[in-house]
């Protein structure tokens, strides 16, 4: 009784270590897709939102809530996304603000600085951290003297 007991045990480990799971050989890789801001041609005291599309160009679907967003404009954040979407490789989604909000009004004239961060807090293990930073500039322009107030 104790041969055959033994026997079981030696053949159940085997086959449980055979058993045991691989890690997968998938991975997850964020970037920004699409960009842009509404107004197309920033002038004074207009109220600037902008609209960006996150891609996974990783092979694995990234779990949604498991990366943040942030966006800064002149080094000031200005929005992001806390509450983000799974994403599915060569899956996108599009994020804005809900209409009557922007991200910043433009008071001067003159270049504006942004920057988008994806996973700025690094808690998805990417392929590729170097594309998770997109950076860009806004003219803003004087109201032409049609648009004065």
């Amino acid at each position: 009784m104790r041969f055959t007991m033994f026997s079981f045990l030696v053949i159940g480990t085997a086959i449980l270590v055979g058993c045991r799971p691989t890690a997968p050989s998938s991975t997850y890789d964020l970037l920004c897709d699409a960009f842009k801001h509404e107004p197309e041609m920033v002038r004074v005291g207009d109220k600037v939102t902008f609209t960006y599309i996150v891609k996974n160009s990783g092979s694995a679907t990234i779990p949604p809530g498991s990366y943040t967003i942030d966006l800064y404009v002149d080094d000031q954040r200005v929005g992001g996304d806390e509450d983000t979407f799974a994403l599915k490789p060569d899956g996108i989604s599009m994020y804005s603000m809900d209409e009557g909000y922007y991200h910043f009004e433009a008071t001067k004239p003159g270049i504006v600085k942004y920057r988008l961060v994806l996973d700025p807090n690094d808690t998805l293990k990417e392929s590729d951290e170097t594309n998770n930073v997109f950076e860009g500039t806004v003219e803003v322009s004087e109201k032409l003297p049609s648009e004065a107030d």
